[in-house]
This record gives C-alpha cells, structure tokens and sequence, in this order.
C-alpha cells in the first residue's frame, strides 16, 4: 500500500517535471552552445542563447495556461506565474553558469551549468507545491 503511494507521488512528479519539456531542451542546448563555442564565440552567441531563454519562458507560460484551462489541475495565478519563472529561471541559470566557466575545459563547460538547470528543473514539483499552498489554505 505504501510503495503505490509512493509509485504514484514519483510518477506525478515526473510528469510535472515533463511539462517542463521546453526548458529541458533550452537547458541543453545552451550547454552545448556554451561548450562547442569557447570564450571568443561565446559573446557572439548571445542572440541564440536570448531567444532559447525567451522560447523557454514563452512555452512554459503557454503550457501553464493550457493547464489552467483545465479545471482537473486546479492551478491558480501564483501557480501559473511559478511555472512560467521556473520555465524562464533554468535556462537563465545555465547561461550564467556557463559564462562563469567560459575558461574551463570542455567536458566541465557543458557538465555543469547543464546539471545546474536540471536541478532546478527537477525540484520544480517541490517549488511549485511550496508556492500553490503559501497562502495556507490547503494545509
């Protein structure tokens, strides 16, 4: 009984980090721009990396909104706004880490600002959660 409660948390969780997908994408392929370009391309690339930023937050307001559409998920303004943050924060985060580590070697330039989005990505659930029950009503 308890391990299908836990089957069932686990796969809700990762079908929250799925709706996610548009970021997932932006947060790689900013690492492997970051990681194929090196420092003197690096700045070039900034058009690339803005609009996959942009295309990330775009798609995560959409896809909060398609969801709230729905009334099965229940998702309130706070939850739409949390989303599209999120949507928009992980491929910021991974920009900002790979410009840090412009100087390292290639393995590294990729590993971790691409490890640094994911890991927001994947408490995403947890970030959300926090956010849909902060006013205490479902507490």
């Amino acid at each position: 009984m308890v391990l299908a409660g836990i089957k069932i948390i686990l796969t809700s969780m990762i079908d929250v980090v799925f709706q996610f997908w548009p970021a997932i994408i932006s947060v790689l392929l900013i690492s492997g721009i970051s990681c194929a370009a090196g420092e003197p391309l690096l700045k070039e690339l900034r058009l690339i990396t803005g609009i996959a930023i942009i295309v990330s937050g775009v798609a995560g307001l959409l896809t909060s909104l398609y969801h709230a559409s729905d009334p099965q998920h229940n998702l309130l303004v706070r939850d739409i706004v949390a989303f599209s943050l999120i949507s928009l924060a992980a491929p910021v985060l991974t920009d900002r880490t790979a410009r840090l580590l412009v100087r390292s070697i290639t393995f590294i330039r990729f590993i971790v600002p691409a490890f640094a989005g994911l890991l927001l990505l994947s408490t995403s659930p947890l970030i959300l959660l926090l956010v849909h029950c902060s006013s205490g009503d479902c507490l």
